[in-house]
């Protein structure tokens, strides 16, 4: 069903994404979950970078200071994953 198959993306994205230095990811119940760039320009610089590749996260920085630094990203379809974490690896580097 479509719940379980979103928990699977899900988990799979926040293992594939396991923290770095560069980020941390904050995971959630729900079908989002938070990545921690740890400065706000970085996360703006990384946001614009996957809206150029037509990637739509949402930029939360400025949200609350608790979310400095911070986007939130949705799971998608296996192939959305897919496209988001290459992309993720091309801009940050990990």
């Amino acid at each position: 069903n479509q719940t379980q198959e979103m928990c699977q993306q899900r988990d799979w994205l926040l293992k594939e994404l396991h923290n770095h230095a560069k980020f941390r990811v904050i995971p959630s119940h729900g079908n989002m979950f938070l990545l921690n760039l740890h400065d706000t320009l970085i996360a703006e610089q990384v946001y614009e970078a996957l809206k150029r590749n037509r990637i739509w996260v949402k930029n939360v920085s400025n949200s609350h200071p608790l979310l400095r630094g911070c986007l939130r990203i949705s799971v998608g379809t296996p192939t959305e994953n897919l496209i988001l974490l290459e992309s993720l690896k091309k801009i940050i580097g990990f």
